[in-house]
């Protein structure tokens, strides 16, 4: 019973019936989740609570120029400050670049709070996917991330897309996330879940194995 009620809480799109998720970030806008996780680091585990800001600075021909803000950070409820930096998102929302003390670890941290848009309408069963290299210290990382529409579900009163996303890095030791993100009709991320493996958190000098979850709050004009 409990499966069949579940299945009937997912409206599977017919063919026709398309959303064209378009990138929500224009300049001068701010949007911020509440995030939780539950991370365990060479086996010491750890409850993390924060605020995640993304705003937009300025467009440009090939993206957006934006400021990623982690603040309110709790670490097993105490608080551990701020951490802000500087990247560049292509045209469909991927992080492309930092600039920041911790290098490129800190752009690939903050990929699976992300997520790219399709370049067309995209209805249930239709796909997409977006792969970037990045060279650091004589080595280059490639990341793929892909993209599954499972139909659409209710996020409190708003319709959302519900879309299964994978992340896969190369290397012996490159991260991988297998979630899910609820996406309105405004193409803004409503929330999302995902496990992650190798997490890199550069500020600690190591990875972890962690589960976040998003919650939006915010999403306005400076």
């Amino acid at each position: 019973m409990t499966a069949l009620i579940a299945a009937a809480c997912v409206v599977l799109l017919a063919p026709a019936q398309k959303w064209d998720l378009k990138v929500p970030y224009e300049e001068d806008t701010v949007s911020k989740m509440a995030i939780v996780m539950e991370m365990d680091m060479d086996g010491e585990t750890a409850a993390v609570d924060l605020i995640a800001e993304l705003a937009i600075k300025k467009t440009t021909d090939k993206g957006f120029d934006a400021v990623i803000t982690w603040r309110d950070i709790y670490v097993d409820d105490e608080p551990m400050g701020e951490i802000s930096f500087d990247v560049t998102l292509n045209k469909r929302g991927m992080p492309v670049s930092t600039d920041s003390d911790f290098g490129d670890d800190i752009r690939r941290m903050a990929l699976p709070l992300l997520f790219v848009f399709p370049e067309s309408p995209v209805g249930a069963g239709d796909t997409w996917s977006f792969s970037h290299e990045k060279g650091e210290g004589g080595s280059t990382v490639k990341v793929t991330m892909e993209f599954k529409v499972k139909g659409v579900e209710k996020v409190g009163e708003a319709d959302a897309l519900k879309v299964e996303v994978k992340i896969t890095e190369s290397g012996e030791f490159g991260m991988s996330a297998e979630g899910i993100s609820w996406v309105g009709k405004d193409g803004r991320v409503l929330k999302f879940e995902t496990n992650v493996k190798n997490w890199p958190v550069p500020m600690a000098g190591s990875s972890a194995d962690v589960r976040i979850t998003g919650r939006l709050i915010k999403s306005k004009s400076r």
